[in-house]
This record gives C-alpha cells, sequence and structure tokens, in this order.
C-alpha cells in the first residue's frame, strides 16, 4: 500500500503543468521578429507553404500576447498622455494583427500576391511601430 502512494504521488508530481516562464514585451516583439524573418523566408520556397502557414498563425499568437503588454517608455509620460498612447499602441496591435491574419488568409488560400502585399504591410507597420514605441 505504501508503495503505491509514493507511486501515486510520483505520477501527479510529473503531470502538474509548470508555468511558463515570466514573458514580457521585448521577449515577445524578439519571438515577433525571428518568427517574420522565418516566415519572409518560406513564402519565398513553395516547398514550405505548410510552415508559413504555421508561421503565421504562430505570429498572429505573438501579436495576441503583445497586445497584454505595454511598452515601458509609457509609463514615464504624464497620465493624460500615457492613456494616449496606450490607445495609439492598441491600435497598432489591433492593425497588426489584422495584417497577419491577410498574411495567413492568403498563405491558406494559395494567393501569392496577396502574400507579399501582406508581407510588405507587415514590414511597414513593424518600422513604424518601432520609430513610435521602441525604446532606444
Amino acid at each position: 500500500m505504501l508503495a503505491f502512494l509514493l507511486m501515486a504521488n510520483t505520477v501527479h508530481a510529473d503531470t502538474t503543468p509548470t508555468p511558463p516562464p515570466a514573458r514580457d514585451l521585448q521577449a515577445v516583439m524578439k519571438d515577433m521578429g525571428a518568427t517574420y524573418k522565418a516566415l519572409a523566408a518560406q513564402t519565398k520556397d513553395s516547398t514550405q507553404t505548410a510552415a508559413a502557414i504555421a508561421g503565421a498563425a504562430k505570429l498572429n499568437g505573438f501579436v495576441a500576447e503583445a497586445a497584454t503588454f505595454y511598452p515601458d517608455q509609457l509609463a514615464l509620460l504624464p497620465a493624460d498622455q500615457q492613456r494616449v498612447q496606450q490607445l495609439q499602441y492598441l491600435r497598432a496591435i489591433l492593425n497588426l494583427r489584422l495584417a497577419t491574419i491577410d498574411l495567413e488568409e492568403a498563405l491558406t488560400a494559395g494567393n501569392a500576391q496577396g502574400v507579399q502585399d501582406a508581407l510588405a504591410k507587415l514590414a511597414q507597420m513593424r518600422s513604424g511601430g518601432h520609430d513610435q514605441f521602441k525604446q532606444d
């Protein structure tokens, strides 16, 4: 009986999920950047379509995660400016999310021109977002 109880505790301990490590916006953005680069390369190779679709879905997940944070530098602004900048950040993330959905949709539909348009839009948005919100 004692052996059974010890084994039961071991099984329970092994199946208890460990919480994911704490993340911050910088980590999420780093993952987004790496995923975007891989995705851009995959879209140039017609044998990588399935990987590109999975990459677009992964990118979309990172964008959703980024919406749960605000850039740190916004906390340094006066309260009235802070909220305006927070709302602008959320709008930028929403637009980024829509663009990643467009990309995934174009990949899934096999729309090569749509894929290129979506990638160009994402690149433009990335640059603009970094200009406005990224700390140096």
